[in-house]
């Protein structure tokens, strides 16, 4: 029988779960100065480990400079340890951010999935359209 993944809560701010294969830190609300501090040792320690790891950004709620600065530290120690580091959902926002600043070329990024126009005349609220 496989364990439960352990759940940590530091400072209301990270979420982390380590199923044994792929560490998994979750971050809710802001990254920024303030919540650094305390993000950063987990996530280093993570990638320290050498198992993979995900920082799943599903709860981003604000990122500024030293979040992003901390993305980017956070990729480089994966790199020297010889593991691989992965952002998943990521909002249109923060993809956009991340665009601008260049941090998705350290992040293979999956495509944002773009509603298909409609096919029977309505408009994506429903309505069909004025005439």
């Amino acid at each position: 029988m496989a364990a439960e993944p352990e759940l940590l809560q530091v400072n209301s701010w990270i979420e982390l779960s380590d199923g044994g294969t792929t560490t998994v830190i979750g971050i809710d609300g802001e990254l920024d100065a303030l919540a650094r501090p305390a993000i950063e040792p987990v996530v280093l320690r993570a990638v320290a480990s050498g198992t993979p790891v995900v920082i799943d950004l599903a709860a981003l709620s604000f990122c500024d400079s030293t979040g992003l600065s901390l993305l980017v530290a956070a990729h480089q120690r994966a790199a020297a340890a010889g593991t691989s580091l992965a952002l998943r959902n990521v909002s249109p926002r923060f993809r956009r951010l991340f665009e601008i600043t260049e941090i998705d070329t350290l992040f293979a990024l999956p495509p944002l999935e773009v509603a298909a126009p409609p096919t029977d005349g309505a408009t994506r609220d429903g309505e069909s359209p004025p005439r």
